[in-house]
């Protein structure tokens, strides 16, 4: 039998301290890929800011039943069992737990942007609009790599035939997938309200530049997942 009697996964917005706390971390969500290109202990800074603050919230307002919610019970159970049967196995226990532990903010991540910073859509079009431009900047800047040798952000190809955009590493394709995945899930949520034919026309020109930019990387693992 299906269950129907499960609680949204949602937590309350309420006009207090932390409606402000929301807006700073919906911020900091929607600036994550740039931070990854540019500063990746930022972007690591940003993640932990945003599990820690959702999990003060969650104490303040003792929303203790999304804990026990299926999809986040999961990640509970998993980042448990890294640290209390798969860390103490390991061949360098020490080393092992140092990542298993950290994990946990992942988990967070993910539960604050589901749960908390994504309730409307109006939110999601900041978030959208944000990583969009993000990406659009790394084909731009990629391409000018691959016609003139040196990207607009001062980076040459790697080893001469490969393509790092912004990155100083060659895997600027694996990262236009990754990121422009999530955007394309999202768009039948989005463009469904959208009237304007400009609007529809610009979105398949940056899926069809990012599909063929991933392609021009040479990057095997980003054309394969693409």
């Amino acid at each position: 039998m299906i269950r129907t009697d499960i609680a949204p996964l949602e937590l309350p917005v309420t006009q207090d301290w932390t409606a402000t706390l929301r807006r700073i971390n919906q911020g900091l969500f929607a600036l994550l890929p740039v931070l990854l290109l540019f500063w990746r202990g930022g972007a690591d800074a940003a993640a932990s800011i945003i599990g820690v603050s959702f999990l003060a919230v969650v104490i303040a307002k003792r929303q203790w039943g999304l804990a026990t919610h299926p999809l986040l019970a999961v990640l509970l159970v998993i980042w448990l069992m890294l640290n209390l049967l798969i860390s103490p196995l390991a061949v360098e226990p020490a080393q092992s737990f140092s990542r298993s532990i950290v994990w946990l903010r992942f988990a967070l991540l993910f539960a604050a942007v589901i749960a908390w910073l994504i309730q409307s859509r109006n939110d999601l079009r900041i978030i959208v609009g944000l990583w969009a431009a993000t990406i659009a900047f790394c084909i731009i800047d990629g391409t000018v790599q691959l016609l003139h040798g040196t990207s607009l952000t001062g980076n040459p190809m790697y080893n001469s035939v490969r393509l790092t955009g912004p990155l100083e590493r060659p895997n600027i394709g694996m990262f236009v997938t990754r990121i422009g995945f999530p955007l394309l899930a999202v768009a039948p949520l989005l463009l469904p309200d959208v009237r304007s034919r400009a609007i529809w026309a610009g979105a398949a020109r940056l899926a069809g530049a990012g599909f063929a930019f991933v392609r021009l990387t040479g990057e095997r693992s980003a054309a394969l997942l693409a």
